[in-house]
């Protein structure tokens, strides 16, 4: 078999090799460095070799046509190579490496295999529109910049570790069979198609941007200190796991079919959706859900951290909150107060209810489609703002159900209520609670029911005594 092999000379012929077109020779296994030269080649013309020098596979040179790399190897940072249609380049195990300083292009119709390492560096390009291939044994580390562009394919079944910037073009398809991290350096934006089979673990920042779709059926890690924003479509079938900050923008949507695991922030913007058939647990961080957005999912359990917002929060069975948990219907600031709870089975209560009190016209409202129900670890926290003067004789329906269940059993703290007011808290119509705000008696002094029973028992002490007195006298 004719093979063409370089060395230090240059390109040595191992079999009356010809370099004319229409020679075929299958493959260029190169043991020295890899330098991809940025060349632009007339037809039947053949560029001089250079010691140290990988000429850059071209489909009207059939000897360099298909190319492997056994060792290590390396793209200047001054050279470009463009792989064109027909080309295939084959980094092999177990002791192929490529490392990319300058810039390598696989073009449309080329093919790139890495079956060991490939390192593309900080400052280098690496840009798709053909096939890359990471196979089970390959890894690639990324510290510069690897594009995935329109109608290529990055097919990942071994590790990607990303220290640069990862995107992935409109009209892109990256899927994912192995590991992907995305260090905390790291930057992965998604605007074409990403389909996650089995792990992606973030420790940097991650888009899903506008028009994109995110399909993860493996497991989506987003850790600590870490973000995660989403502006597309993210179906996630199996396993999101938040740590960090998770954001859905205004127009996106995340559908959860099986499970969301929250210990971070997520924030659920205005005009965006969390939704679907799977199970959301919280056991610490927060979850905001905007004005006009939606959280739904056939179980939320917020077991610890905070849910707030002036958004609906829905569920086909139960809404829980554990005793380590808190609720803040509104969003502060804003006049946006309301929130909506509906479950089919009814909100369970064990937590901590805030109730921000703006004004008599402005406060915190929870509107539940449902039954409400209490416990003896439910603790309902009122915050007075402003001049108490203002609410002396006000009421404020602050929830409103379909029913109550063990409202006695709750503990009332009211901050902010200056001696002057008294306060009551009572269910109305088994249907909802209000706080009532009044004038209190000045300090010492009895109420006047008070003082007509206090009048009355003096008089009857008076009259008992008198009778004592005279019994004595006729004895």
């Amino acid at each position: 078999m004719n093979q063409l092999k370089t060395t230090g000379r240059g390109i040595e012929s191992l079999a009356s090799a010809t370099h004319r077109r229409g020679k075929t020779h299958p493959s260029v296994t190169n043991p020295g460095m890899l330098l991809l030269l940025a060349l632009t080649l007339a037809p039947g013309a053949f560029p001089a070799a250079r010691a140290g020098t990988f000429v850059c596979p071209l489909p009207d040179y059939a000897p360099l046509s298909s190319v492997t790399v056994g060792d290590t190897e390396s793209l200047p940072a001054s050279d470009a190579c463009t792989m064109q249609a027909g080309t295939a380049l084959t980094i092999a195990a177990p002791n192929g490496s490529l490392g990319n300083l300058g810039t390598l292009t696989v073009g449309p119709g080329s093919t790139l295999t890495n079956n060991a390492n490939l390192d593309n560096t900080p400052g280098a390009t690496l840009s798709n529109s053909g096939s890359i291939l990471n196979s089970t044994s390959g890894v690639v580390q990324n510290s510069g910049a690897t594009i995935n562009a329109g109608g290529g394919t990055l097919n990942n079944d071994g590790t990607i570790i990303n220290l640069g910037s990862l995107e992935n073009l409109s009209n892109g398809t990256l899927i994912n069979l192995g590991t992907v991290t995305n260090v905390t350096a790291g930057t992965f934006s998604n605007l074409g198609s990403t389909q996650n089979l089995h792990s992606i673990d973030n420790f940097g920042q991650i888009s899903n941007l506008p028009g994109a779709s995110l399909l993860n059926s493996g497991t989506l890690t987003n850790n600590i200190g870490s973000s995660f924003v989403n502006f597309g479509n993210l179906d996630n079938v199996q396993t999101i796991t938040n740590s960090g900050s998770f954001r859905n923008e205004a127009g996106a949507t995340l559908s959860n079919q099986v499970s969301f695991s929250n210990t971070g922030r997520l924030d659920i913007a205005t005009a965006s959706e969390v939704s679907g058939s799977g199970g959301f647990v919280q056991t610490a961080g927060t979850t905001t859900v905007e004005s006009n957005a939606l959280l739904s999912q056939e179980a939320i359990q917020i077991n610890g951290g905070a849910l707030s917002g002036a958004g609906k929060v829905a569920s086909l069975s139960t809404i829980s909150l554990g005793p380590d948990a808190l609720l803040a219907p509104g969003e502060s600031g804003t006049g946006l107060n309301t929130m909506t709870v509906s479950a089919t089975s009814g909100l369970s209560l064990a937590g901590t209810l805030n109730i921000n009190i703006y004004s008599p016209t402005s406060y915190s409202h929870l509107d539940v489609l449902g039954m409400s129900g209490f416990s003896s670890t439910t603790r309902i926290n009122f915050f007075l703002s402003g001049d108490a003067a203002q609410y002396a004789g006000e009421s404020f329906q602050f929830l409103r159900a379909t029913g109550l269940r063990n409202f006695d059993l709750a503990t009332i703290n009211v901050s902010g209520l200056p001696a002057t007011l008294g306060y009551s808290v009572v269910a109305e119509n088994g249907s909802s609670l209000v706080l009532n705000l009044f004038d209190a008696p000045p300090t010492g002094a009895p109420e006047p029911g008070s003082l007509s029973l206090l009048t009355c028992g003096m008089m009857l002490l008076g009259g008992g005594a008198w009778r004592r007195r005279r019994q004595r006298r006729n004895g």
